[in-house]
C-alpha cells in the first residue's frame, strides 16, 4: 500500500455522532452514514476491488486505511467509461429538450 499514485481511504474508529455512532445525513460535505460505508468497504474487500489495514502510527485513535486493488480500479475504470457513454446521452436529451 506504499504506492504513491494509489487510491486511498481513511476511516476512524470515532463515531461522527456520540449518541447513535453513525450519521443519518446525506448532505454534501458532511460524512456519510458509516455503518452502511463500513459494510460496503467489507464486501468491497471480499470481492477483492479494495484491501484495507489498520494506521496506529498516527495519535489519536487507530485508522483503517482503505487502497484499491488492481481489479478495483479497473472496475473503477469501466464504471467512468459507462458513465462518460451515459452523460453522452444525457446531454443528447438534455440539448433536445432544451431545443438547443
Amino acid at each position: 500500500m506504499s504506492n504513491a499514485s494509489s487510491s486511498r481511504l481513511c476511516s476512524s474508529s470515532s463515531p461522527s455522532n456520540p449518541r447513535t455512532g453513525t450519521s443519518s445525513s446525506i448532505i454534501p460535505g458532511e460524512r456519510p452514514e458509516l455503518g452502511g460505508l463500513y459494510r460496503v468497504l467489507r464486501a468491497l474487500e471480499e470481492d477483492g476491488l479494495v484491501r484495507s489495514k489498520w494506521d496506529a502510527d498516527e495519535p489519536g485513535p487507530a485508522k483503517r486505511m482503505y487502497e484499491l486493488t488492481p481489479a478495483g480500479r479497473e472496475l473503477l475504470r469501466a464504471w467512468a467509461k459507462a458513465l462518460k457513454q451515459t452523460q453522452v446521452v444525457v446531454d443528447a436529451f438534455l440539448m433536445r429538450f432544451e431545443g438547443t
